[in-house]
């Protein structure tokens, strides 16, 4: 059992279908079901990539890897950019 925080991110200013939008967007880029379960538990939930790794029961190297990876996958997705410049996120 963990204590978890609570996020220490400002919640995003979005209604509830730009926030649909915006996940379907990230899920379409990530294009893989455990890159998108590490960064929702890291950035929604607000848990460390320890916690995480023990969570998904992989490595905590993988879940780092991994995150570094996925975070640079969305720098790099047109899509998403276009979208955060829409909504000014």
């Amino acid at each position: 059992e963990w204590d978890v925080p609570a996020p220490t991110h400002p919640a995003l200013a979005l209604n509830s279908y730009a926030r649909t939008q915006l996940y379907q967007i990230i899920k379409q880029c990530l294009n893989n079901d455990l890159d998108w379960q590490i960064l929702y538990l890291r950035a929604v939930e607000g848990l460390d990539l320890k916690q995480v790794a023990q969570l998904l029961c992989i490595s905590h190297d993988n879940a780092r890897q991994r995150f570094g990876y996925l975070m640079e996958k969305l720098r790099e997705c047109p899509e998403l950019v276009q979208f955060c410049q829409r909504n000014k996120v």
